[in-house]
């Protein structure tokens, strides 16, 4: 993946179903059928991720809902989208 910055735009991969269960976010990716559980906070950047954004529109959203300090959030979220692109959940770019 290239090197994120706060302008990375950041997308939900098209082949992701994402459903509630027992009051947990799950993402499938349909094409390799791996499921992942979200937290909160993975799940309100997913939530954000139905329209593609850039790290710092996330983070400013995230600043506000959770009460973290803006280089917190941005290293957070940029570990976040690394592990979620690993798992072909998001692209960033």
């Amino acid at each position: 993946m290239a090197s994120l910055s706060p302008d990375s735009i950041v997308r939900k991969n098209e082949d992701i179903f994402t459903g509630m269960i027992d009051n947990e976010l799950v993402a499938m990716n349909i094409q390799n059928g791996k499921y992942y559980h979200l937290n909160e906070t993975g799940a309100r950047i997913f939530a954000l991720l139905e329209e593609p954004r850039s790290i710092a529109e996330i983070c400013r959203e995230l600043e506000g809902s959770f009460k973290v300090a803006g280089d917190r959030c941005f290293r957070d979220v940029m570990d976040f989208i690394r592990e979620m692109a690993d798992f072909d959940l998001v692209s960033a770019g």
